[in-house]
């Protein structure tokens, strides 16, 4: 990983708790600099006072298909294991499910894949290479909205790693590859310290969703976010200049991980003036012709894909989300 952004530390990140999270450890840890945002659906704010195009940074949460873009994230990418290979050999794409291959067909493997965030497998990916990131995990963050908060909750909210490992279908899958991020990461510190209080935690229903829902909260109230992630939808005004909600959360979560030292991550960032790419989103149901379109030419119904995941199994509707420019 240290690599790959050696040869390209200009990042553009999700606006939830999952890229926000990524987004401050690459930048203390890895010399990255944010030049831009996506809310993972249609839209990427980009400086173009830093990179040229939307294709000339790194994406953190979103997976960019074309082969020159680099990407780490941690979504179902590979139709199948032939896609799988082609895609690892690009040598730009760093994912959890080419690492410990997992495809959406068959079956058998998308119900296998990855259940966690793209900041759990960067934090294991550090820990491979000795650098073990400095967390307070038992710090409690706030006490108002029905049960304390501490920091690892908001890391454990990072797609739902929580839910997923306490009160789910899944909770088994969820615990192999807790054993798996902890291996690649040499019992990383940070990795041991999550799985570790989550044995601690109750895992009755309500208990986790309460967890959950005072999450949900506090990113409402005090920031007004648009999704109980942590995401916002727009992250600019009409003149390109930053969302004052953008900048409070971002502020918020740089300085509770790394103390006041780490707003200078964020120099810059607020005083730019972003452009904006804006596509459409879509849904389609994978079959495969559509596989067979988007492995030779890049496309689907002729369309060149920006971005896309496949988010549900083979046998679900709607099972394969892309995103046109």
């Amino acid at each position: 990983m240290i690599d790959l952004l050696r040869q390209n530390n200009k990042i553009i990140v999700n606006t939830d708790i999952d890229g926000v999270l990524s987004a401050y450890v690459l930048c203390k840890y890895c010399g990255c600099e944010i030049v831009g945002f996506s809310n993972s659906a249609e839209c990427v704010w980009w400086r173009s006072d830093k990179i040229k195009s939307i294709y000339d940074a790194v994406y953190i949460d979103m997976y960019v298909p074309r082969k020159d873009v680099p990407t780490i994230d941690q979504h179902i990418i590979a139709y199948d294991e032939k896609t799988l290979s082609a895609i690892a050999s690009y040598g730009s794409k760093l994912n959890p499910n080419l690492d410990n291959p997992r495809t959406f067909l068959p079956n058998g493997s998308y119900y296998l894949k990855y259940p966690f965030g793209t900041i759990h497998y960067i934090l294991s990916k550090l820990g491979k290479i000795g650098v073990d990131v400095a967390f307070d995990h038992m710090r409690v963050v706030c006490d108002r909205y029905g049960c304390p908060l501490n920091i690892a909750d908001f890391i454990l909210r990072a797609d739902d790693a929580m839910t997923t490992s306490l009160n789910s279908n899944y909770v088994d899958n969820a615990k192999s590859w807790w054993w798996w991020l902890k291996e690649e990461g040499k019992m990383s510190n940070n990795i041991v310290s999550l799985t570790n209080y989550l044995n601690k935690c109750p895992t009755v229903w309500t208990d986790v969703y309460g967890k959950k829902s005072a999450i949900a909260t506090y990113f409402q109230r005090e920031f007004g976010c648009d999704s109980p992630d942590g995401g916002f939808t727009y992250i600019t005004d009409a003149n390109g200049a930053t969302n004052e909600r953008v900048v409070k959360y971002l502020t918020f979560f740089f300085s509770l991980l790394g103390g006041e030292d780490a707003r200078k991550y964020l120099a810059g960032v607020f005083d730019a003036r972003y452009r904006i790419a804006k596509g459409k989103a879509m849904r389609i149901y994978m079959t495969p012709q559509f596989a067979k379109e988007l492995r030779e030419r890049g496309t689907i119904n002729g369309e060149e894909v920006f971005s896309y995941g496949y988010v549900r199994s083979s046998n679900r509707p709607a099972n394969f989300s892309y995103t046109v420019m």
